[in-house]
């Protein structure tokens, strides 16, 4: 059953008002520093909800929470720059971000460190950094932190892979990395399965 034009427009036109009031409300909680609003905000400039899409304001209240602590901007900054989503691809700076969410303890975070210093993406290649990130991760309870670790196992030496250990102890005072459950070596055929949520990221083409 349709209904009449005459009563479709007046509902449309009440959404709409409805949606507008909502955006006008959830500004008001931006502009006065609330950072889940401003993350929310950013979610609908983004989005074009609401509102026009507008890239460089979803970038500014990004920012806004992310400087107030929020995790979530910080994580949500590090996968645009990372993949180049609404901004220009740049590895450090993602890195930037992602060691800010992985300093606070985010496991997600720590898991997509450790890929990064695997392949030099925005940071140093340097495997026992990547093998601390993820000891880290998987004691967080990132579970694809495991698939990093048996990756890495592969082509570290045992004083590597002791030093990554190492490091991830000295990182947390009271965790004891040396009672963490051995992880079995793979077949030699083994690929690692893609690791979600986190985007994989490639190491940038160096400038002439």
């Amino acid at each position: 059953m349709r209904l009449p034009a005459c009563l479709i427009f007046p509902l449309v036109l009440a959404c709409a008002e409805a949606r507008a009031d909502d955006f006008a409300d959830l500004a008001a909680k931006a502009g006065q520093g609330d950072p889940d609003a401003q993350v929310a905000l950013a979610v609908r400039y983004s989005a074009g909800v609401g509102t026009a899409k507008d890239p460089a304001a979803a970038l500014k209240w990004l920012l806004a929470a992310a400087d107030q602590g929020s995790d979530e901007a910080r994580m949500t900054l590090g996968g645009m720059y990372a993949a180049g989503r609404g901004v220009k691809r740049d590895g450090t700076e993602a890195a930037k971000w992602y060691q800010l969410s992985a300093n606070t303890g985010n496991a997600t975070a720590r898991c997509q460190l450790a890929r990064m210093h695997m392949t030099g993406a925005g940071v140093t290649k340097d495997d026992v950094d990547a093998y601390k990130w993820a000891a880290l991760a998987l004691s967080g309870g990132e579970p694809a932190a495991k698939q990093v670790l048996i990756a890495l196992e592969r082509r570290m030496k045992p004083e590597q892979v002791a030093e990554g250990r190492a490091r991830a102890a000295a990182y947390i005072p009271g965790v004891d990395m040396e009672n963490e459950p051995e992880i079995p070596l793979p077949p030699e055929d083994f690929l690692p399965e893609p690791i979600e949520p986190v985007l994989p990221i490639k190491p940038e083409p160096k400038l002439e």
